[in-house]
């Protein structure tokens, strides 16, 4: 068994993990995030429910806490085949990021395009994240957002 703790995670990460009541690493998770820690690439499989979100989206969001940047703006894009997926990941995102200062926005089909194009555009200077769909993203990319 490891302990969430015991994964070199950023204190503030580790607050939110405590809050939600996770103390043990899933299999997937004790195995993903010490990798992606130091910025290997990974393919993982594994069952719904095993912990896959928060083994990529906790590195992700420790290196955005933890690393300098000498300039603002989206540092994250993570493109995901579908609406629902998109939405799952906003919340465990902003669950995640709680105890943060990390921005995150959402691209999805469903709304508007003028809709959406307008949002990137107000917070293209402040959202270190967008998650989305694919279509919906590419398409807001080719619009100049």
């Amino acid at each position: 068994m490891t302990l969430l703790s015991e994964l070199a995670l950023h204190k503030q990460l580790l607050k939110a993990l405590d809050k939600l009541g996770f103390s043990e690493a899933t299999e997937v998770q004790a195995q993903a995030i010490p990798e992606a820690l130091i910025r290997r690439d990974l393919m993982v499989s594994a069952q719904t429910g095993s912990g896959k979100t928060a083994a990529f989206l906790l590195p992700i969001l420790h290196q955005i806490l933890t690393e300098e940047v000498s300039t603002s703006g989206t540092r994250v894009l993570i493109l995901l085949p579908t609406r629902e997926l998109a939405l799952q990941t906003q919340k465990n995102f902003e669950m995640l990021a709680a105890f943060t200062y990390i921005k995150s926005g959402l691209i999805i089909g469903g709304e508007a395009f003028k809709t959406s194009g307008g949002y990137i555009a107000q917070r293209s200077g402040g959202v270190d994240r967008y998650a989305g769909s694919a279509g919906r993203s590419y398409r807001e990319r080719d619009a100049g957002f």
